[in-house]
Order: structure tokens, then C-alpha cells, then sequence
């Protein structure tokens, strides 16, 4: 990215409020590079002081407004040196029943529930699992409210990402497409261990790798790699760092950067650990205007975590140094060769792990189980609820009753024996073909319906489908 000015109108559609990550990077782009004019109902440039640099003095102002305690803590952290949270029971006790408390609270928030219903309804065991709700108390500081608002918002995006199908799931391998796991194998975003002394985890994102023509399938990927954090509890108590490699040769222009952020603002600002710091490497001096620019117009809260490192890629690592990091090798001529055989290393590690998850899950998957933990897209979903009558497997189910509607009206001034022949016949189909079974919710499952309630709830819905013809 040189030194140039455009002439350029972005149109951003984003639904999130002012002073989400999108805003504060189309401010800083405009600034930066020239006439970019933002044309969105919640971003404006007027929103923001006109003399936006982001110096020692105003990091001084920053740090100056936090409490000596929140202080030192955030600079313990930032520097790998600050002590884990014990999570004494009574405190932990305290804490999930403030949070269950907001997520009470936030009902009726406008859209972002409905995602965390349905996957509540998908998977009862959402509602009660501890450990969900403490990883995410964890991930925003044992802020109870911040907590409830991260978990709408995480199952609004994952809904957005995967559908239906994965609402309830883990996130696994085989749920990414072939291309996303080409992408994912290149190392455009990794996941780094045993390289910061406190031993975080890092995600180191190689920008110039990503391509931001398909950003859903980019995020899918991330999404992907950072739930590997939310399975290991040391780590989540740990934290982790995130690192964004700005060196080398950039072809992203700034038009297609606040496209790209614009469309995936929300599904970044769901991650379920927390982030101790952010390390910014760069190479380019325009890169240096643009991020005093940014950190000029971010929430303070977010801008002190920030830390730029300029200058070549020997530079850089003797300055990550100065925080106990190394990443020799990741940045530079073998960056490419190190971050490929990085990935390799990963899913090396991580796959046997899904495997054994899969098995785990597989008893409860079974068309023959009696218990399901989360349905089957085939399944059938018995009850009044206004998810399931989207459910895959009821609208298969509606279709079905509506091609043997005909063969009911005609046994109409026949026995009943016909009748029941039909529903019989159309219940052998569900199962032996596609596998499907009736279901019905419990408190912590799905619970498979016998016979004698499938039978009359399928003859009710033939008569239904009947009258109509």
C-alpha cells in the first residue's frame, strides 16, 4: 500500500452500533489515505475528534484514566507475567448465576436471541453446561453482562457461518468445505504454541495471505482454528495473543479492506477466550499513519492492548522479544514454509482429538439410539415450537404427508384398516430410507417417540393433508 489518495464510496450495511471494530477502520482508512467517503446510517467521520493522532500523550491520558490495579494487571498481562485467576468455587457459583441472570435480562434483544433459543432448543444441554458459560465469563473478565452479550452474539454468528446443522455441534474438520481447508493449510492464520514464555496461545494472522473476495469462507476457517482454545481449559484460563503480520507485499487495497470488515465485524468479536494483547507488525510507513489513525478513533479499552512493532523482519523480532515472544522463522523469507508446516503440525495433533469427540457422539447419532443429544437433520421433531417447523426433517416430513394425501382421501369410504396401512407404510419410509426418527424434547435431550405415539400423530397429520384435497 503506497502513499496514495482515492476516490472511493464504500456503502457500509452494517447492523452493529458505532464503536464496533468496522467503524473505527473506515474512519482511519479515510483519514489515511484520502478521500474515502463512508456512506452508512452509523458511520460517519463527524463522529470523531478531528485530530485523531494516537501519540505517547494520549496513550499516557489512556492509562492514566485506569485504576493503578486495572493498570498493573493489564500490563502484567500484555507481558506474559500476570498470575492465572485461581476461580475459587464460591466465586465461580457467584458468577455463573450473574450471568444466567443478564442472559434473562437481554430476552427480547432484538434479533441475536433467536439464534440462542434455537440452538437451545436444538441442544437442551446449551442452557444448563457450566463449563459454556464459564468459558465465556472467562473470555470477558468474569464481567457478567459483557458475558450474556458475547453469547447472543456468538450463536447469532455461528447460525450466520454453519446453519442449522452445526448450530448445536462442534465445529469440526469435515464441516469446512475443501477449498476453506486449502485456505486453512496455507497459514494464513495459525495457531502458535511454545512460543510466549507464560505459555498463551498466539494467533498469528498472515494478512497477505487471506483472500478477501470470499470472506464467509475465511472466517469459517478462523472460526474453525479458534475453537481449538475453547476446547482446552488451561488455555482458556490462560488467555491468548493475537498477532497480525502486516509485512511484505500487500494486495489488498483500502476499498476492499472495509469491505471485508464491514461483512465480517460481528463474527470477530465472538471469540471465547480472552485476548490479552494484540501485536501489530508492519513494514510499510503508510501502515504507521493508518494505525495512529485507528487507535485515534477505537475505545481506549481496546487501543491500550495495542502494540506496533515497525521496521524489518529482524526488527520486529527483537522487538517481540522484548514481551518473551519468538517467532523466528514466521516472519520473512521462510515464512511460508514455516507457517505450511506449522498448520501440518496442528491438524496432526487436533484430528485424532475430533475423531475421538465423533465417537464420543456417534452412540446418540445412531438412527437406532433412543437419546439424542442434538437432532439429525432427518429427524423429526414432535410438538408445537416454532423451530421445528422450520426443521429439515419436518418440512421432509410435510412433503411426505402431502404425497400420500390422494391414497388417504380414497380409502375414505373404505375400512380403517387402509388408513392404517397408509400411516404405517409412510412411518417404514421415514426410517428405512431416510433414516428419521420422531423425537421429543426433555430437559437435557431429545428422546426418541415409541410406536404407539407415532402412529396416531402421523394418522392425525394424513387426515390434516386430507381435507385440503
Amino acid at each position: 500500500m503506497g502513499q496514495r489518495r482515492i476516490s472511493s464510496v464504500i456503502r457500509v450495511n452494517s447492523p452493529h452500533p458505532v464503536g464496533g471494530f468496522c467503524d473505527p477502520v473506515c474512519v482511519a482508512l479515510e483519514r489515511t489515505w484520502g478521500d474515502l467517503e463512508i456512506q452508512s446510517p452509523l458511520v460517519t467521520t463527524q463522529r470523531y475528534p478531528q485530530n485523531p493522532v494516537y501519540d505517547e500523550r494520549a496513550l499516557a491520558e489512556d492509562l492514566n484514566a485506569l485504576s493503578v490495579k486495572d493498570r498493573q494487571r493489564m500490563d502484567e498481562e500484555i507481558h506474559g507475567v500476570a498470575d492465572v485467576n485461581p476461580e475459587l468455587p464460591d466465586f465461580v457459583t457467584e458468577k455463573l448465576a450473574a450471568v444466567r441472570l443478564e442472559i434473562q435480562k437481554l430476552y427480547p434483544s432484538q434479533g441475536l436471541r433467536r439464534a440462542y433459543d434455537r440452538a437451545v432448543f436444538l441442544r437442551p444441554q446449551i442452557e444448563s453446561d457450566d463449563t459454556f458459560l464459564l468459558m465465556l465469563l472467562r473470555a470477558k473478565r468474569f464481567d457478567a453482562r459483557d458475558a450474556a452479550c458475547v453469547l447472543l452474539q456468538y450463536f447469532s454468528s455461528k447460525l450466520d457461518l454453519f446453519g442449522d446443522k452445526l448450530l448445536g455441534q462442534k465445529i469440526t474438520w469435515n464441516d469446512l468445505t475443501p477449498t476453506e481447508q486449502e485456505r486453512v493449510k496455507a497459514g494464513g492464520y495459525l495457531h502458535l504454541k511454545g512460543v510466549e514464555p507464560k505459555g498463551r496461545v498466539i494467533l498469528f494472522a498472515r494478512v497477505s495471505y487471506w483472500d478477501l473476495s470470499d470472506p464467509i469462507s475465511l472466517v469459517r476457517g478462523m472460526w474453525y482454528i479458534n475453537s481449538a482454545i475453547e476446547d482446552d481449559d488451561e488455555q482458556q484460563r490462560k488467555g491468548a495473543i493475537m498477532m497480525m503480520d502486516l509485512t511484505g507485499p500487500f494486495r489488498h487495497t483500502p476499498v476492499e479492506i472495509v469491505k471485508f470488515f464491514a461483512m465480517i465485524q460481528k463474527h470477530m468479536e465472538t471469540v471465547l477466550f480472552r485476548v490479552d494483547c494484540v501485536h501489530l507488525l508492519y513494514d510499510n510507513p503508510a501502515l504507521d499513519s493508518f494505525f495512529k489513525s485507528l487507535f485515534g478513533v477505537s475505545r481506549a479499552d481496546l487501543r491500550v492492548r495495542n502494540r506496533c512493532h515497525f521496521g524489518s523482519s529482524l526488527e520486529i523480532q527483537y522487538s517481540l522479544r522484548t514481551f518473551g515472544i519468538d517467532i523466528e522463522g514466521y516472519i520473512g523469507s521462510q515464512a511460508e514454509s514455516f507457517s505450511r508446516a506449522s498448520m501440518r503440525c496442528y491438524l496432526e495433533q487436533r484430528l485424532p482429538a475430533e475423531e475421538a469427540w465423533r465417537k464420543r457422539e456417534e452412540p446418540f447419532t445412531h438412527q437406532t439410539s433412543k437419546i439424542a443429544l442434538c437432532p439429525n437433520l432427518n429427524d423429526i421433531l414432535l410438538g408445537r415450537n416454532k423451530f421445528a417447523v422450520s426443521w429439515p426433517g419436518n418440512l421432509m416430513y410435510n412433503k411426505m404427508i402431502e404425497s400420500q394425501a390422494r391414497r388417504y382421501v380414497a380409502a375414505n369410504g373404505q375400512d380403517r384398516v387402509e388408513k392404517t396401512m397408509i400411516a404405517l407404510q409412510t412411518i417404514h419410509v421415514l426410517q428405512s430410507d431416510y433414516g428419521a426418527r420422531f423425537l421429543n424434547r426433555k430437559d437435557d435431550c431429545w428422546e426418541a417417540a415409541e410406536e404407539a405415539e407415532i402412529r396416531p400423530k402421523v394418522s392425525q397429520s394424513l387426515r390434516r393433508a386430507a381435507r385440503n384435497h
